[in-house]
């Protein structure tokens, strides 16, 4: 372990692994001038908790973290916020007449509804977002961009990533406990009660997914991560945050007195009953590998911990305050010892420290020539040389100016055109001006082309087009599946070879969730490849044609094939 804190030095952005000269997040590992303890307050207008003085707003925000005001004194005399929003009362057995104890053996230990979360989620942000922006800037989240915030807890760092992606973008904010982010008042913020672990994740397609001191907590941490990883678009970044108490177990790490001694046997106790709870003690150390087991490329990690800074101490008395009642029930501690120990810990003197936080990120693979978050964009020339898709007898690339003529070609047979419209010819003025152009369009957060030319793999011709694109520019959730063979790949298999190869790599590869296709009802050979790719009939409507050919009124259908059904179909193959 280095001197100044951190865990190994390659793979770090910046310094993050450091500590400042007073044991502090500022000077050295902050985002912004940091001066002191980050104050939510319930007070005066704001949302998120309970703290002295003003309210904070996004308004002081600055380069991601918000500033915050240097009173440490005021801090150690905290004010729990009696009356959040959200907060429902939870009476607790009394004992001893003055303190109130929760003995329930089960369940999380440090629950959002008790006053004391607001105070922890404070202090947290002021030891952790400095490092948590550092990470998320260096791995290049920028406007536009769509976010996942797993476990968010508290406002901070929604509110920094919010900052970060702009109005163009997206941040999803999800926790079981949504009681101190319901609130968060942005267009381009949406706030979900969600539980990573059990729940469906939410549509792929998420450019950053981060999750903060969330796992080691999660009983099936393993089933958390797939689903993580199964939101990233190709290209995007997962950046996990967990503590490693086991890397650096004491609260005081200079145990020179009684003071430090029963700090740390408190501490220990807590850990205790953290690990009775199935918390892994060790999880953090574990990131890197897991990340890479997890089919992530470029994986990095760091580690850091502060020591003596104020953030440390009302983190601290806060933590004891909620966890109170369980130390003393099992045992652990005597209200004694714990009012010893908060009046040791409001002195500001014992130099104490947190579990190191490490974190680890890691980016989805992408196909050849697609951008990372980032790695940026490849040369649209270098682009075009790579297949995008190859299967036994085709091969799928993208389109270029060049292909212009067999474009031409394709548009000109009547058969082809049949049930397009009705069989007349599309110009060659309308193939270049408007079929091309759509053709070579990037959907930016599904990170390619929605049309690839087809070509025979053995010879090089030229055979028609597939496409596999979203119906939203900026989401790969739902993808329309089509083609347009010329007449020599016709019975031939090549539409649902073409057809499944892209359905296999929209699910395991692109965040897709859905695959729909349309097709008017009277055309039999199209229904039979939907039908041998996969797909079931889903409805039959009647489509709003402006200029009605032959079979328009029979209508249309819609066949389906969702992530689901695709999965169950491979377990069953």
């Amino acid at each position: 372990m280095g001197a100044a804190g951190s865990v190994g030095a390659a793979g770090s952005v910046g310094a993050a692994g450091s500590v400042g000269a007073a044991g502090s997040v500022g000077a050295a590992g902050s985002v912004g001038a940091v001066d002191s303890v980050m104050l939510l307050s319930s007070r005066g207008g704001s949302r998120f908790g309970g703290s002295i003085g003003e309210p904070t707003s996004p308004a002081i925000m600055t380069d991601g973290a918000l500033r915050l005001r240097p009173r440490p004194a005021d801090v150690l005399n905290w004010e729990s916020p009696q009356t959040h929003p959200r907060r429902q009362e939870r009476r607790m057995p009394e004992r001893d007449g003055n303190h109130h104890h929760d003995t329930p053996d089960t369940g999380y230990l440090l629950d959002n509804q008790q006053s004391e979360a607001g105070i922890r989620f404070g202090a947290l942000s002021e030891l952790f977002d400095p490092v948590t922006f550092r990470h998320v800037d260096a791995v290049g989240l920028t406007e536009g961009m769509r976010v996942w915030e797993v476990g968010a807890g508290g406002p901070s760092v929604p509110l920094g990533l919010a900052a970060r992606v702009g109005t163009t973008g997206e941040v999803l904010c999800t926790d079981i406990d949504v009681s101190w982010v319901r609130d968060l008042d942005r267009p381009h913020v949406e706030v979900r009660q969600h539980d990573v672990a059990a729940d469906p994740p939410p549509p792929g397609g998420f450019d950053l997914v981060h999750a903060r001191l969330v796992l080691v907590h999660v009983v099936d941490r393993a089933e958390a991560l797939r689903r993580m990883v199964r939101a990233l678009r190709p290209g995007g970044v997962l950046l996990l945050e967990d503590a490693d108490p086991g890397l650096q177990p004491l609260l005081c790490p200079d145990e020179y007195g009684p003071e430090q001694r029963l700090a740390n046997r408190l501490r220990n106790g807590f850990r205790e009953l953290m690990a009775a709870r199935g918390a892994d003690l060790a999880y953090g150390r574990t990131l890197p590998r897991l990340l890479r087991e997890a089919g992530l490329d470029d994986v990095q990690a760091d580690a850091y911990f502060p020591i003596t800074s104020p953030a440390c101490t009302v983190l601290e008395a806060a933590t004891v305050r909620q966890i109170r009642g369980r130390l003393v029930a099992a045992g652990i501690a005597t209200d004694a010892d714990i009012d010893r120990h908060l009046a040791n810990v409001a002195t500001g003197r014992l130099d104490l420290a947190t579990s190191p936080l490490v974190s680890a990120w890691g980016r989805r693979p992408a196909p050849k020539g697609r951008y990372s978050l980032a790695g940026g964009t490849a040369a649209p020339e270098a682009r075009d040389m790579n297949p995008f898709l190859e299967t036994d007898r085709l091969t799928l690339r993208a389109f270029t100016e060049a292909d212009a003529d067999g474009l031409c070609a394709l548009d000109r047979d009547p058969e082809v055109m049949r049930f397009i419209t009705g069989g007349l010819p599309t110009s060659p003025e309308v193939v270049r001006t408007r079929t091309v152009p759509r053709l070579l369009h990037t959907y930016p957060h599904f990170g390619t082309r929605g049309y690839w030319a087809a070509e025979e793999k053995a010879t090089g011709t030229f055979l028609g087009w597939f496409e596999f694109c979203p119906l939203e520019d900026r989401s790969p959730f739902v993808v329309e599946l089509g083609y347009r063979l010329n007449r020599a790949a016709w019975d031939r298999g090549y539409a649902t070879e073409g057809s499944r190869a892209l359905i296999d790599k929209g699910f395991r590869e692109l965040g897709v969730e859905r695959v729909t296709a349309n097709t008017m009802a009277v055309n039999t050979r199209s229904r039979s490849v939907m039908e041998k790719s996969g797909l079931s009939f889903l409805r039959a409507f009647t489509g709003d044609w402006p200029d009605p050919i032959e079979g328009s009124e029979h209508g249309e259908v819609e066949y389906e094939l969702t992530r689901a059904d695709w999965e169950k179909r491979g377990t069953q193959a």
